[in-house]
């Protein structure tokens, strides 16, 4: 009797097994299917969210003078010349003929030299 419901057992598992395997196989493809649309966005949500900072730091650079810049202009206020040295305009500036026009202007008057910063972005 024992040897009927081995075999009994050994028939139902060898019925089952290809139903059970498929569902298996199934349900850890939906689930690698999420899994790989869920690190896509959060992917995506990181690469926006560096491109938000780097973006916020790069203009926050662009705004700020260098420490000796400003060490040099407080130096200056503190000692009673603050008379500038020179007018500084940036390349991109330069290229309009308004700012350009208004740059050597202001030059003129104060009595000092005119010049263009390459390095400058803004």
């Amino acid at each position: 009797m024992a040897d009927s419901n081995d075999d009994h057992a050994a028939k139902l598992v060898e019925a089952l097994l290809p139903a059970v395997t498929k569902a298996v196989e199934d349900s850890i493809a939906k689930r690698i299917e999420d899994m790989d649309k869920q690190v896509s966005e959060r992917l995506d949500g990181i690469a926006s969210k560096n491109d938000q900072l780097l973006t916020r730091l790069h203009r926050e650079r662009e705004g700020k003078t260098s420490l000796e810049e400003q060490l040099a202009t407080l130096t200056a206020q503190l000692s009673g010349d603050t008379r500038p040295k020179e007018v500084v305009l940036s390349k991109i500036d330069a290229r309009d003929p308004r700012k350009y026009q208004a740059a050597k202007k202001q030059a003129a008057e104060l009595g000092v030299g005119l010049r263009i910063d390459r390095e400058a972005t803004a």
